[in-house]
């Protein structure tokens, strides 16, 4: 009697749990795993979609699982960003969470300057 795994992509996002602006060029973000009986196999990465909104400027970071944050670095300073998630097994990618945004932070060095 034998029990045949089907490996296919995930049917279910992983889930943002933290999306924060550390300084003025990076923003932590961290996630939930997706339910195990929602992943369809085994996660092998995490693929986050990121985009400046202002200027429509579109990106994404593939994390390697089993990890479940990152640091995205290298933004625009008091830019508002968007940021959508999947989880992806061999088989390939599964649909995107919905979307968070979170504002880079102000070089507050530049403001400690000026109000000399």
């Amino acid at each position: 009697n034998h029990i045949f795994f089907i490996i296919t992509e995930p049917s279910e996002s992983p889930t943002f749990l933290e999306v924060r602006a550390l300084n003025s060029t990076s923003i932590l973000v961290r996630w939930s795993r997706v339910n195990e009986n929602s992943r369809n196999g085994i996660i092998t990465r995490y693929t986050i979609h990121y985009e400046d909104v202002a200027q429509g400027d579109e990106r994404i970071v593939d994390v390697l699982a089993p990890a479940t944050e990152t640091v995205i670095t290298g933004l625009r300073q008091k830019a508002k960003y968007s940021f959508k998630i999947l989880a992806a097994t061999s088989k390939g990618d599964g649909p995107y969470s919905n979307t968070t945004e979170e504002e880079t932070k102000g070089n507050t060095f530049q403001d400690r300057k000026s109000v000399v």
